[in-house]
């Protein structure tokens, strides 16, 4: 606070979060899958289905930085106070393999629904890389309002917001190593390595006027 009629307030947030999972998925039962006929209800006679072994990473990350300023001053008899400000915010989240490293297994495992091993270990026939998914967003923002009182009874408002907005999403192999990548250029062989990108941006404005008289003596 620098005087009694001015202030400031600055705010910084920073939150990561990072998460790995090593689990079996029963997706072949999921839908129609081989348990059931074409009508999805009827049981098929195959009571054996695949499983399958999800190795999954994710990294989260988001930023706020925020500042506010505060102040009031008189112009004669008219009272006014205003609020001044901007903020930065960022969102980004990776999705990746457990080791981050690029490289996935390849899993096969089955299931009989009649005969279940719940303690089976994950088969694991080969492995394939993928480049990592990013997704995410940045809003840059600003806004002031401004409250005028004219009288004790009749005040003023006017205000306004502007943010700046990129959502996106996209693949990256950023940080790759030379068999991971080795392994990634034989699969698209014989073409290049092609990586998914998408941006939406907008600019968004929205303000507010407004305004009070007390008809009754408070």
């Amino acid at each position: 606070q620098f005087n009694d009629n001015l202030s400031a307030d600055l705010r910084y947030q920073r939150a990561t979060q990072s998460a790995s999972e090593l689990a079996f998925r029963n997706a072949d039962s999921e839908g129609y899958g081989v348990l059931f006929e074409d009508d999805g209800l009827t049981f098929s006679g195959n009571s054996v289905m695949d499983i399958y072994f999800a190795e999954f990473g994710g990294d989260l990350t988001s930023e706020t930085l925020q500042l506010d300023i505060n102040g009031k001053f008189n112009t004669g008899e008219v009272k006014q106070k205003f609020n001044v400000g901007g903020s930065i915010a960022k969102n980004e989240d990776v999705f990746t393999d457990e080791n981050r490293d690029f490289i996935y297994g390849d899993y096969e495992n089955e299931f009989d629904i009649f005969n279940p091993d719940n303690n089976q270990e994950p088969n694991k026939v080969g492995e394939y890389v993928y480049p990592n998914y990013e997704r995410g967003d940045k809003i840059n923002s600003l806004f002031a309002q401004l409250l005028t009182e004219w009288s004790p009874k009749f005040r003023t408002i006017a205000s306004f917001r502007y943010d700046d907005v990129e959502i996106f999403g996209k693949e990256n192999i950023d940080g790759i190593g030379p068999e991971a990548l080795a392994i990634l250029e034989e699969n698209y062989a014989p073409d290049p390595i092609t990586l998914f990108e998408d941006t939406y941006d907008d600019q968004l404005f929205s303000y507010r006027l407004g305004a009070s008289y007390d008809f009754i003596e408070s």
